[in-house]
């Protein structure tokens, strides 16, 4: 008794089928074998079955091999392929390889298949354990961050907590340095906290669980609200900000998610603009379908290779006034998944370094279609946020 071996072999002859099957059994295999010759007997076995490997003979005359190719492709299964010809030339074989074949055996040298059978069913089981690998880091790492989040919430709490209590307390005067010392351990307790909720939200994204709420949204109040909330960090870093809201501007949206997306934009602003300079926040209608806020700064700017990737979590500003990166490098990535859980879009744009950076942010006005749901896990509003 060989070792089974389900096969699905596109092929439109029986004697060929044969002598396959003969090659698979003297290399000590015992296969299960499923032979189809058209395009809706292919579909239908990839529906049905589940194989270890394809075996596609080039030519068919009712069916083609790149189109069966393509069908495994497009199926998403994890099923290495091998093509077996009499006569394929080099530029058809490398347009095969192209759609997904794997392998490929000359029909006048069959001896050379159960060498291939066997280096595909390795190298497919290779890749399901490199996925499945994969797979088990990222558990480990997003339950780790939420449990490390979950952990931190509470003496972080505690500690805020009693920096107030110091601060007012009325058995005593603080110096101007203790003073100094309970603003430091605020502010350094703010930032750690924002990062403790940018992981949580992080994590309920990557796995699946983030959703929103929508209702009919006034977004100038919005809007205003967040530019006023920043207005002491952008003080206390030396810039001018300026707020051009439209009036009467509604979307439907989730105030949490989108004051969160706005905050965060207002917050890159603010951190990466030198002392002097100014950030500017418009918001107005766009379209009849759409409204547009927009967050505008003097400050470091952007490289055209970095407007796309400081969406990918984790990534950091290259600030040449900075002896090291700053922030948690989650904004960007937040922000995005904030706005096109509104069907919205966000991007940014900069002439270049030095020349300051502009966020732009596109939502549907109230009254567009948008799935009713919870929204976990967002970041209340009005945290202190990454302000240095």
């Amino acid at each position: 008794m060989g070792e089974p071996l389900r096969v699905l072999l596109v092929e439109d002859s029986e004697d060929d089928s044969t002598l396959l099957g003969l090659e698979l059994r003297r290399g000590g295999y015992s296969p299960e074998v499923r032979r189809v010759e058209t395009e809706e007997a292919m579909l239908s076995a990839l529906v049905e079955g589940k194989w270890d490997i394809a075996i596609v003979d080039y030519s068919l005359p009712r069916f083609s091999a790149l189109a069966a190719l393509t069908l495994i492709r497009d199926s998403r299964l994890d099923l290495p392929v091998i093509l077996v010809s009499g006569t394929v030339g080099e530029e058809a074989g490398a347009e095969a390889m192209q759609r997904g074949a794997a392998d490929f055996v000359p029909k006048t040298n069959l001896s050379r298949l159960v060498p291939a059978v066997k280096r595909q069913l390795k190298y497919a089981a290779d890749h399901r354990g490199w996925l499945q690998a994969e797979r088990d880091l990222d558990l480990i790492t997003r339950q780790f961050a939420t449990t490390a989040a979950h952990e931190l919430r509470t003496p972080l709490t505690t500690i805020k907590l009693q920096a107030h209590l110091l601060r007012n307390a009325k058995n005593g005067t603080l110096t101007p340095a203790q003073e100094r010392s309970l603003e430091i351990l605020s502010r350094s307790v703010d930032r750690l906290g924002d990062v403790v909720e940018k992981l949580v939200t992080v994590t309920l994204i990557q796995s699946g669980r983030f959703t929103i709420l929508p209702r009919t949204l006034d977004l100038s109040r919005l809007v205003s609200e967040v530019a006023s909330s920043v207005e002491a960090p952008a003080s206390r870093a030396g810039l001018a900000l300026r707020a051009n809201v439209e009036a009467s501007l509604v979307c439907a949206g989730d105030a949490r998610a989108l004051r969160q997306a706005l905050y965060n934009l207002l917050s890159n602003a603010i951190q990466f603009t030198p002392p002097g300079g100014e950030v500017v926040v418009r918001a107005r209608r766009l379209t009849t379908e759409a409204v547009e806020v927009v967050v505008q700064d003097t400050g470091v700017g952007l490289r055209a290779t970095d407007v796309d990737r400081l969406f990918q979590p984790f990534a950091q500003v290259e600030d040449p006034t900075r002896a090291a990166p700053s922030g948690s490098g989650l904004g960007l990535y937040i922000t995005r998944a904030l706005v096109e859980a509104h069907r919205g879009q966000v991007r940014l744009e900069s002439p270049g370094p030095g020349q300051g950076t502009t966020a732009v942010i596109h939502i549907p006005i109230a009254g567009a279609p948008l799935p009713t749901q919870e929204s976990p896990g967002l970041a209340p509003s009005g945290q202190t946020g990454d302000f240095t």
